[in-house]
């Protein structure tokens, strides 16, 4: 029951930090260009849908005992509250507090997240594992991590990034050619999953908050930076490094299924060998 209660409490301080506390801005109003436009942010309601998912699945008698379960509930309950807490830090840094301890808090949420990922084992190639399982327990932290990662980086970019020194130094932090770091570092990270466990869920919030930064680098963008401050390599690399997680997707669904595929015929044969050596000989 905490997690019910604490992801309770994690919604409704969603609520506050958006209606109360904050003033909409992930930093403040100097954005990195690592920022995604604002419609990219409803993404949480896809993730907060999933925790719920995930929540209910504790009260399912062969989910409620999976492997590892027991330990991932700790790491969900970490989750949860330190996911809550950044959304009134990062309110509270909109109102002139301290981004940094913002940013220590993020930081804690993703630990949290990668222990859930690992403690799990989430991997949709496992043949051990049911596919109730892996749609129950798997896809809140398939969703939830992807997100959070970008967003640690998104923060320490926003807090450092300091837009007078775009004129002054070639690459600033939080400038175009350091975004374009970023998404390159989000591209690989979710392409190898996706490759080694085929977790199409991580890839497609990555596709979803890469195609935030592009929006942001349009020419009707509500960014600081403005139509004539955006950037076509940042655009261009957003575009590459899509289209390439979209590949390595399809790469890893295709060789799950003739993996599967193999799998089934292999299992056949061994029914049908089985058969013959139980029963009369067979004719040559």
């Amino acid at each position: 029951w905490m997690l019910v209660v604490m992801w309770v409490v994690e919604v409704v301080l969603n609520g506050l930090a958006a209606t109360v506390l904050s003033d909409g801005a992930t930093s403040n109003a100097e954005y990195s260009f690592v920022q995604p436009d604002p419609s990219t942010f409803s993404v949480w309601i896809v993730i907060f849908i999933l925790q719920a998912v995930f929540v209910v699945a504790q009260f399912v008698g062969d989910l409620a005992d999976v492997p590892g379960i027991e330990e991932a509930r700790a790491w969900q309950l970490g989750n949860f509250a330190t996911n809550g807490l950044w959304l009134v830090l990062n309110g509270l840094g909109s109102r002139g507090f301290s981004w940094w301890l913002a940013v220590v808090d993020i930081a804690l949420n993703l630990v949290c997240l990668v222990k859930l990922y690992t403690v799990l084992d989430v991997d949709y190639t496992r043949v051990d594992v049911s596919w109730k399982q892996k749609l129950a327990i798997y896809l809140s932290p398939s969703s939830n991590l992807p997100w959070v990662v970008l967003a640690t980086l998104l923060n320490i970019s926003n807090t450092l990034f300091d837009p007078t020194e775009l004129d002054l130094v070639e690459a600033p932090i939080g400038g175009p050619d350091w975004a374009i770091a970023v998404v390159g570092l989000a591209t690989v990270i979710a392409a190898f999953l996706a490759l080694t466990r085929v977790d199409v869920v991580y890839v497609i919030i990555t596709v979803w908050a890469l195609s935030g930064i592009w929006r942001n680098q349009q020419p009707d963008t509500d960014a600081p930076w403005g139509a004539e401050g955006v950037s076509a390599n940042l655009e261009l690399m957003t575009i590459i490094c899509m289209a390439a997680l979209g590949a390595a997707a399809l790469t890893g669904v295709v060789a799950l299924i003739i993996i599967m595929a193999r799998r089934g015929s292999s299992g056949e044969r061994k029914d049908s060998d089985a058969d013959r050596g139980t029963g009369a000989p067979v004719l040559a």
